[in-house]
């Protein structure tokens, strides 16, 4: 609504400050044009010519516009009140039907009397028709005082025709045709062809006939192009402003859903890109690992059947030699998959991870129960890494929201029954030469005591969690199956535990990866 006042009111403004223009230029002077629009239906001579002060008594300057009486499609017909009752306005539309249907344009007739019109006869009076009659808004451009001297102010397609009637002495009979720009053909033909025919139809006063006449006559001489759009396009303003908008927001939607489209079809590029270069790292670095996992050898373990060493020995030993197939099978696979698929490069990314954890795991193996001498480093690593775990405890525990969990207590007894285990293994490591245990008896009790503690303090940081306790990040760390930021894990039974669990989890898969 807005839009339409501010519109109104820019129009207005127009036409108050053009007014003074358009009656002096346009009216008063028709022969600014180029090409004359009208002429005489009766020849013009000196009796013609008004004596001085006859028509002062005429309402010079005064501006009247004939009224809308009949419309079918593109042909409007206007006729002044004075000679309505003279023209048959349904014997017109019947005539003009066949003619307006073997025609492009778009025809508006005007009808007015020479004792009503000013100075400039027909000409003048399609101007005034055009600038401001009844169908000013579907003949004049939208833009028509910017757009004049480059298109005219007419719409294009449209054809004007002003018929004057003679005055009762039988003078100023005249026709006059204005065209749009793009409007083609002799416009003086049709002028002078039309007086020739209307003359004998002013003579009997048929101004019915006069007007179909008028119509036949100038759509034979005058062509308008073909409208193509003009079929899919509203005739007005506002209803061709619609349909922008309504086309607008047809293209922006395509144009938003092509680059929706375009992004995740680059997205999905990027994606295969990345996935093709991991899976050639991964293709160059099985290899090498693969020749590490086939020569991974665990050491002899002689222990009693159901314990801790036994069972994750026995599943890190019975996982090898699939796991070294899987990858074999994997990189050939990969080799000849372009691209390489999600899924594919999933089970890639799965036998990696395994077999670099079974690897480590040997390594740990070896390191604590493989030679005659262990390595004293890994064996004090797992002594320490067991006390720091218990010092953590402590801290988290001395807090007042922490104690009164269930699983506090029992996490608290580990802080003896461990301590006192870690203070024995710490004497079996120092003193070797005074050692009663073997080093599998020592390493199934310390690997026992990690169990236990850690299955407790699993219990203890659900519960913290469940009670909204924040769980230190130490104590967090150690519930993670690989350890962040590429640190190390905690000891070799850390590697040894998740080894088995990334392993068993591995071969509870999909068969496809053991094929």
């Amino acid at each position: 609504m807005s839009y339409l006042l501010s519109t109104a009111r820019r129009t207005a403004t127009a036409l108050l400050v053009l007014l003074p223009l358009v009656l002096g230029g346009f009216l008063a002077v028709p022969a600014v044009a180029d090409e004359q629009i009208y002429e005489p239906i009766y020849p013009v001579g000196p009796s013609d010519a008004p004596l001085n002060g006859q028509d002062e008594d005429k309402e010079k300057g005064t501006i009247r516009v004939p009224d809308l009486v009949a419309e079918e499609g593109d042909f409007h017909l206007a006729v002044i009140d004075s000679v309505q009752a003279q023209i048959d306005n349904q014997e017109v539309l019947d005539a003009v039907r066949e003619t307006m249907g073997q025609t492009n344009a778009k025809i508006v007739v005007g009808v007015d009397t020479a004792d009503n019109t000013m100075e400039g006869g027909a000409a003048q009076f399609i101007r005034a028709l055009t600038l401001f009659g009844p169908t000013s808004y579907l003949l004049l451009h939208d833009d028509w005082p910017d757009s004049t001297d480059t298109k005219g102010y007419i719409q294009d397609g449209w054809i004007v025709i002003g018929l004057m009637l003679p005055d009762k002495d039988g003078h100023g009979a005249q026709i006059a045709i204005d065209k749009a720009w793009n409007v083609t053909g002799d416009r003086s033909a049709a002028l002078s062809y039309s007086v020739a025919a209307l003359r004998p139809m002013m003579d009997k006063e048929d101004y019915t006939q006069a007007v179909i006449e008028s119509v036949r006559i100038t759509t034979e001489e005058l062509k308008a192009p073909k409208n193509i759009l003009g079929v899919l396009l509203p005739a007005s303003s506002d209803g061709k402003r619609t349909l922008l908008f309504v086309v607008l927001g047809v293209l922006g939607t395509l144009l938003t859903t092509y680059v929706v489209l375009r992004g995740a079809r680059k997205r999905q590029r990027q994606a295969t890109t990345e996935r093709s270069a991991r899976a050639a790292q991964l293709a160059r670095l099985l290899p090498q690992q693969l020749r590490e996992l086939e020569s991974c050898k665990l050491p002899a373990i002689s222990v009693d059947a159901g314990g801790v060493i036994q069972q994750r020995a026995e599943l890190l030993e019975r996982a090898i030699s699939p796991l070294a197939k899987a990858g074999q099978e994997a990189v050939r696979r990969v080799s000849a998959a372009t691209p390489v698929s999600s899924a594919e490069l999933e089970r890639l990314e799965g036998i990696n991870r395994c077999q670099e954890e079974l690897v480590s795991a040997c390594t740990a193996f070896n390191g604590l129960l493989g030679t005659a001498n262990p390595s004293r480093q890994r064996w004090g690593s797992i002594i320490s890494a067991h006390r720091r775990l218990l010092d953590d405890c402590v801290q988290f525990l001395d807090r007042a929201d922490t104690a009164s969990l269930d699983a506090a207590a029992r996490v608290r007894g580990h802080l003896v029954t461990d301590t006192d285990a870690l203070d024995e293994a710490q004497q079996w490591l120092d003193k070797p030469m005074s050692r009663r245990a073997t080093p599998v008896d020592m390493l199934e009790r310390l690997w026992e005591l990690r169990l236990a503690l850690t299955s407790d303090l699993e219990q203890l940081l659900e519960q913290a969690g469940r009670k909204r306790i924040k769980v230190p990040h130490e104590l967090a760390a150690h519930r993670a199956d690989r350890p962040e930021d590429g640190t190390r894990r905690l000891d070799d039974l850390a590697t040894l535990d998740q080894a088995s669990r990334e392993v068993q989890r591995w071969m509870d898969g999909d068969p496809g990866d053991r094929a």
